[in-house]
């Protein structure tokens, strides 16, 4: 059993894998651009001007999307992408000139000798007027001596002041020490320690990181130190969900400021791709961000799975509960009136849409004569939350319960009707097997003879299907979830594919891929338990 056990968990993690690849490049080769979809309100007032579709490119590049899908051949280092935004700042378009300001903004004083250099190199009075401005903002040197010197002379005396203060110089060692004086600081000093972390400009993020992973308790500190540099905020009453948004950045953007070690640079050709950050959030069990609400995905996900596996574990519940007995009624009235008209029943409803019969008890339930009977809409009351205390237990469960009603019926009916049929037609076939005649001829007494032979030879097929029934309801309740406005993984799945949030989509297919492959290991493991005669070696 060990032995089994161990080769179909490798069988499922290589499974999952192509799963998780086959998920992406779907998500990914559908129509459909979430950059374009973001910035569809602000086509009317930037199309004028003949900039939107550069600012299409500029929301690419902060989604990620403009990396490669899976291979990725361009190998640029942190001083390559110091000049592109050096280009951009150069350029005329306002979009891309102040993406390259803010970018450069955020190297700091890595950025200071590319812009001496370029500054050395420009071709007209427009771009060194331009580099000359970038070099207050990019220093943090705030001065009005220049105001009145020739370009030449402010260039002059910019080198001067830079050698001076020496920035822009190469020292990993002064910024990680910059940094550890600044977590130690008072609070008195904490403002002169930010400032002596700044000059370090992006260098100073590598550290500020690490020291981020390993204290929860300066994260406050850390993530306004982080702010203060890349002019990035992302605001969370939870420190750790403030952390975790940082960290999730620095996967995106690390390679813009510190150098690769020889390992990544041989490995970057996977790695620094879509499918690389994705697996490499996975790995973290981090899903990334949503495109639309900048959430999280894995508190999403945290926040609706509870929801949609209370909806699915009730619907499986009921349907097992009524749909064996229905079935092994019928199969032993084989023929009779009631055997028939159990038929037409099951039949009926399962040719049945659920969002038809969803839209007609919504229609039933809340007009006449039943007025509101059961509520249509979420699964709770408003202002009906369980108490720290406990001690509005009972209401809280029955307003639930009264709830579900609806939405857990629309999701049981279906599977009631198909597993019922599957249990009748199995129980026909072992009812008219030698050893079921031969206990009957032995005396054993019939309900013996149903429950302890028949029945549980019968349950084999059944155990079959129960492998797809988990996922298939994930799957299901897009629809219902959605026409009751429940905030479930279906709700959520159907609003990520019309947004085209990547993140989120992939997140939930993984899960739903996952959900499937161990139904399936677990169907395996309950046959040896409803057939003693099933061994796994």
């Amino acid at each position: 059993m060990i032995r089994f056990l161990l080769r179909r968990l490798f069988i499922l993690v290589v499974t999952l894998f192509g799963i998780t690849v086959l998920t992406f490049l779907l998500t990914r080769l559908t129509p459909g651009d979430p950059a374009t979809m973001r910035l569809a309100g602000a086509k009317g007032a930037s199309h004028s001007s003949g900039a939107y579709e550069e600012l299409i490119q500029l929301n690419r590049q902060n989604l990620g999307l403009d990396k490669p899908i899976l291979l990725n051949f361009r190998f640029d280092t942190p001083e390559k992408r110091i000049d592109d935004a050096i280009s951009e700042a150069l350029r005329d378009t306002d979009f891309w000139r102040k993406s390259g300001e803010r970018r450069l903004a955020r190297y700091g004083p890595m950025a200071l000798p590319p812009i001496l250099d370029r500054l050395d190199k420009a071709a007209d009075d427009a771009d060194q007027n331009r580099l000359l401005e970038l070099l207050p903002r990019v220093s943090g040197v705030a001065t009005t001596a220049t105001l009145t010197m020739s370009p030449d002379v402010q260039a002059d005396w910019w080198r001067a002041t830079i050698t001076e203060k020496k920035l822009g110089v190469a020292d990993s060692v002064g910024a990680k020490a910059a940094v550890d004086a600044y977590l130690i600081a008072s609070d008195e000093g904490q403002q002169s320690a930010l400032e002596a972390v700044r000059r370090h400009g992006g260098r100073a993020l590598d550290p500020l990181m690490n020291a981020l992973r390993g204290d929860s308790k300066q994260v406050p500190r850390i993530a306004a130190a982080l702010e203060s540099i890349t002019s990035v905020s992302f605001k969370d009453e939870d420190p750790l969900a403030v952390r975790d948004r940082w960290e999730g950045w620095w996967r995106r953007n690390r390679a813009e400021f510190v150098d690769p070690t020889s390992f990544e640079s041989a490995t970057r050709i996977m790695t620094d791709t879509q499918f690389g950050v994705w697996i490499g959030q996975i790995m973290r069990l981090d899903f990334g961000e949503s495109y639309v609400s900048r959430r999280p995905v894995s508190r999403m996900v945290g926040e609706a799975l509870p929801i949609s596996l209370l909806l699915s574990v009730l619907s499986i519940f009921f349907s097992y509960l009524l749909s064996i007995p229905i079935g092994v009624y019928s199969a032993l009235k084989r023929h009779s009136p009631a055997d028939r008209v159990i038929t037409v029943i099951l039949f009926v409803l399962y040719s049945l849409p659920s969002f038809w019969v969803a839209g007609i008890l919504i229609l039933t339930v809340t007009g006449p004569p039943f007025l509101t009977l059961f509520p249509t809409r979420g699964i709770s009351s408003p202002g009906m939350e369980l108490s720290a205390s406990w001690d509005n237990m009972g209401a809280w469960l029955t307003d639930r319960a009264w709830h579900l009603v609806l939405p857990v019926f629309c999701l049981t009916y279906g599977s009631l009707a198909f597993i019922s049929r599957q249990m009748r037609s199995a129980m026909l076939e072992v009812i008219s097997q030698d050893f079921i005649r031969t206990a009957v001829a032995k005396g054993v007494p019939p309900h013996r003879v149903v429950w302890k032979h028949a029945v549980r030879n019968s349950l084999l097929p059944i155990i079959t299907i129960s492998a797809g029934i988990l996922p298939e309801l994930i799957a299901g309740a897009v629809i219902i979830e959605s026409i009751f406005t429940i905030p479930g993984m279906g709700n959520l799945t159907f609003t990520a594919i019309l947004n085209r949030d990547y993140p989120v989509i992939n997140a939930v297919l993984l899960f739903s891929a996952f959900l499937t492959l161990l139904g399936i290991l677990l169907a395996d493991l309950a046959y040896s338990i409803a057939d003693p005669r099933i061994e796994y070696r």
